[in-house]
Formats: C-alpha cells, structure tokens, sequence
C-alpha cells in the first residue's frame, strides 16, 4: 500500500519556483516481503530518475519525504514507485513487486502555457488474463482507426516507440499538431488506462480552436474506452 501526500492533500496549486512537499506511507502486507526501492517522478513522464536511498532493506513499512522544485507552469502528475521482494533482496530481480502512488500538482506563472491534463479513462479492478496481449491488441486497434471530426477524415497513427505499457499517436491530417500518449499504469486498485492530449490548432483553424480541441479530444478518448472495452469481451 502507497499513501502519497503532496504539501498535505492530494492536490497542490504552487506558484513556479516554489518548494513543494511530498510524502510517502509505504506498508506491505504482512508475510508478503520487505520495501527494497523506492523512486521518483516528479515531472510525471513515467522514467523515476530520483531514487530514495533506503536505509534498511528489511522493514515492511516505511515513511519518505522530499520536496521537489517546478520551473514551469502546467498540470503534473508526480508519482512515487514501490518495489517490494519477498526476502528483502534489493539486488535480485525475482520475486519482486511493484505499486505506485500519485498525486496532481497545478503549478502556476512562468511562460508555459498549461498543457492538457492526463486524464484516467477507464480504471481496470484487476489484472486480466494475457494482460500484455490486450495492451498490444489495443495499440494495434488503435493505430488503425479511421474516423471522422469536423466533416475530416482522421487517422490516427502510432509513431512513438512502443513500451510494455505505453505508445504514442499522432493525429493526421490536422488542422495544425495532435498527439496523445496511451498508458497503461498500476493504481491503487488495479490498473488505470490513461490518454495524454497535446493539440495545438495553427493557420486559418485558430479561430476554432476551442471546438476542434474539444471535438478532437472527446473522440481520442472515446474510440480508447471503445477500443480496449471490445478487446477485453473477447477476451473473457
């Protein structure tokens, strides 16, 4: 279990610039192993390049705290990840399990522009069957979707590099820039299928900007919750 704090709550709203304080409550069950690592992802982009030095390797409870420093404004989604082994073995690659915790931080001033927020689309309450199988049968239904968005013909295709749990999308042709990121991320509950939107409107389309963002984000998030609820039926 991760209990992650931000200055307190779950939710912070700071200023650029300004120090922000994380904490973290980790247990794990008893009769279930020890917390070996723990690592951190302020930004939100999923790599955890800030690992927490443990002290000791065979407690099943353990109580972290940093503070972290945003230099741009924006919506962020700062994670903690837990591994926990069996034995206590920070070394071994076996045995081991992993959980994660988050938290949303709102960080205003500076000269970004908020970007979109990454948005839970649909949580799962357990881990399917094949869950590695569905996740590309997913991204393969996806990268091959034709619809149709202000009287166009929209394509999505996939052009980022594929991981175990995530990929990338562009939106072609458009009306200036369209891209989202699907994840797919343990949660307290399960799993939770993420989509991150980044649309950018140029030229002539400005003026619609707000409807063609709105039309557009509505639909990617739409054929994901289609797409991967079809896929999961089948598999059941």
């Amino acid at each position: 279990m991760v209990n992650l704090t931000v200055n307190g709550g779950m939710r912070a709203d700071v200023n650029v610039g300004k120090k922000v304080k994380f904490s973290a409550v980790i247990e794990a069950p008893p009769d279930t192993g020890f917390i070996v690592g723990v690592e951190w992802d302020f930004e939100g982009n999923g790599d955890y390049p800030i690992t927490e030095q443990l002290k000791d390797t065979k407690s099943n409870r353990v109580k972290v705290k940093t503070t972290y420093t945003f230099s741009e404004s924006g919506t962020y989604f700062p994670a903690v990840l837990v591994t926990s082994q069996r034995q206590g073995d920070s070394q071994t690659p076996n045995a081991r399990i992993r959980n994660i915790g988050r938290v949303r931080v709102v960080v205003s001033g500076g000269g970004k522009q908020e970007p979109e927020a990454k948005q839970l689309i649909v949580e799962l309450n357990e881990i399917p069957a094949d869950f590695e199988k569905i996740i590309n049968k997913c991204f393969d239904a996806i990268g091959q979707h034709i619809t149709k968005i202000q009287g166009r013909e929209i394509k999505t295709l996939e052009v980022g590099q594929r991981t175990e749990r995530s990929t990338r999308f562009e939106v072609t042709p458009f009306a200036g820039e369209a891209f989202y990121t699907l994840s797919f991320e343990d949660t307290e509950s399960g799993i939770g299928v993420f989509v991150e939107i980044d649309i950018t409107v140029s030229g002539s389309y400005k003026m619609l900007a707000k409807t063609i963002k709105k039309a557009t984000s509505k639909r990617i998030i739409e054929n994901a919750i289609e797409t991967l609820n079809k896929i999961l039926n089948e598999n059941k």
